[in-house]
């Protein structure tokens, strides 16, 4: 099951990875914060803010940067089918020929 998220995430565009890796991070860090011991979170909150907004925003970086990773990847996907189709037509127009 390990190998198939691999492959999975492997496939994915490179922004959309990095994108992925820093929503996980800003998650991990933020699930992190909320499970502290209350005294220890008080403390916490004088050097990060009220609640640990970094971290929240570091995940909301991170899903916009996965955004922009789908739309990157799908104008990648449509320029290589532009280019396939354009190599079908230009083989079919050989054997016409």
């Amino acid at each position: 099951m390990l190998g198939r998220l691999y492959t999975g995430f492997i496939t994915l565009p490179w922004l959309m990875r990095i994108g992925l890796l820093i929503v996980m991070a800003g998650g991990v860090l933020d699930a992190i914060y909320h499970s502290l011991p209350l005294h220890w979170a008080m403390t916490v909150d004088i050097y990060l803010g009220h609640n640990g907004w970094p971290f929240h925003l570091v995940a909301l970086i991170g899903m916009a940067t996965t955004l922009a990773g789908i739309f990157a990847g799908r104008s990648v996907l449509r320029e290589n089918h532009s280019r396939r189709i354009k190599n079908e037509r230009s083989h079919a127009i050989e054997r016409m020929q």
